[in-house]
């Protein structure tokens, strides 16, 4: 249910998008100030645990509800450039079970912080469409609980992912824009050993912006 939940509403929201006239009365810079976004996104989870010298991972793909603040600039040539951070709201409960190692592990997460960099080009005859690219890390932090052995056990671990991508926004209102984003991410774990390789998957994310 949840899934197709978030179909159609990325299938209304985009829809809405593309098929809604441009706002005749745009602002020459469209892209600057301050502003504030509600966005829905599908990402990739990714929870540690640290046992027997081995980084026990578990990963999957999880909707998040995001609420950003931000802060930009629209240089007269079209030029963008800002920054953003946001609270994500998740259901980013994980679990690994692995028999040959006797291991039942829980990771418990529910929100995650993020902080980044945007920069595009505004375009149009308006200049009231943006084309964008973002760099931003997701910070998560998991409550783990692991069995093994019949012996339980509890770890904190806190989870940098690296995220990135492109996309388009557009002015719809003098004061309120939408936004769709694509992109991936990538997670290091350095030279430990671990019992999956991990994935890159594939992110989307649809958002609607009151600038101010």
């Amino acid at each position: 249910m949840k899934i197709l939940t978030y179909h159609y509403l990325k299938m209304f929201i985009l829809t809405a998008f593309l098929m809604t006239p441009t706002y005749t009365q745009a602002q020459s810079k469209a892209f600057s100030g301050v502003y504030g976004i509600f966005e829905m996104s599908q990402q990739n989870i990714i929870g540690g645990s640290f046992v027997n010298n081995i980084d026990f991972l578990a990963q999957d793909n999880r909707t998040i509800t995001s609420f950003h603040v931000g802060a930009r600039y629209q240089f007269n040539f079209g030029f963008v450039i800002g920054a953003e951070g946001s609270v994500g709201l998740l259901n980013g409960d994980l679990n690994l079970t692995d028999p040959q190692n006797q291991l039942d592990i829980a990771y418990d997460n529910n929100k995650q912080t993020t902080l980044g960099l945007i920069s595009g080009f505004a375009f149009g005859a308006q200049k009231n469409w943006l084309f964008f690219g973002y760099l931003s890390e997701a910070t998560r932090n998991f409550d783990v609980n692991i069995t093994q052995a019949g012996n339980t056990f509890t770890q904190s671990d806190e989870q940098g992912f690296l995220r990135y991508g492109v996309g388009l926004e557009k002015q719809l209102l003098n004061h309120f824009n939408l936004r769709i984003s694509a992109g991936t991410g990538r997670a290091d774990f350095g030279d430990q050993q671990t019992n999956i390789d991990v994935k890159k998957k594939f992110e989307f994310a649809v958002g609607a912006i009151f600038q101010l």
